[in-house]
């Protein structure tokens, strides 16, 4: 199907949903968001529909709540909206949490932090690799197989305790790193190493 008329049918089930959701639908709103979300992808149908899941009893339509925050030293742009989207067809209701622009080491540390008072299921963390193991960006060519390893496994510097100590006292949540460095323990890479700690990454 041609990309306009898939994006025009995704309009229509958009429609559809906003209308059973103000009279009340909210198993027919549920099924006309997974029509729309399945029928296009694009970020101006996750971005709406979002705003509708949001709306939903997830409860009532029978969609598993998932809280996610999102961790990042950049912008995380549409991520949240296109996750919150397509979380529906996955039987979810995507509930993100994006803290302001750079916060992220302030979020780990802060007792009171909107992170804590969020409790996350899952958190993304999304940083640049000098800020977890510099020795990586600094010394990578002087670095033998075991300093490398060693530096993945276990970060040095004032951003890597913060990640060991969070969770500790509650619920920890799932951690997933869009980095090239494994891995915490509870940490999933999502771009592991080549090197040496690629298989331990894997197991985490």
């Amino acid at each position: 199907m041609p990309v306009d008329q898939r994006s025009a049918l995704a309009v229509e089930q958009l429609a559809r949903a906003e209308a059973a959701l103000r009279a009340g639908r909210q198993g027919e709103a549920a099924d006309a968001l997974k029509a729309a979300v399945g029928t296009s992808g694009s970020h101006a149908v996750a971005q709406r529909a979002s705003a509708l899941i949001a709306q939903l009893d997830a409860n009532a339509v029978g969609l598993s709540p998932m809280r996610v925050a999102f961790l990042s030293d950049h912008n995380v742009g549409p991520l949240p909206r296109l996750l919150s989207a397509q979380g529906v067809l996955a039987g979810l209701r995507v509930d993100a949490y994006v803290p302001d622009f750079d916060a992220w080491l302030d979020e780990l540390v802060g007792a009171h932090s909107g992170l804590r008072a969020f409790s996350p299921d899952v958190v993304v963390l999304d940083v640049r690799l000098s800020r977890l193991a510099q020795p990586l960006v600094e010394r990578f060519l002087s670095l033998d197989d075991a300093a490398i390893d060693d530096s993945c496994v276990q970060p040095r510097g004032p951003s890597s305790e913060p990640l060991m100590r969070c969770g500790r006292g509650r619920r920890r949540p799932r951690w997933s790193m869009r980095s090239r460095v494994p891995a915490f323990p509870r940490l999933a890479c999502t771009t592991p190493s080549r090197r040496a700690g690629r298989s331990r990454a894997s197991r985490c």
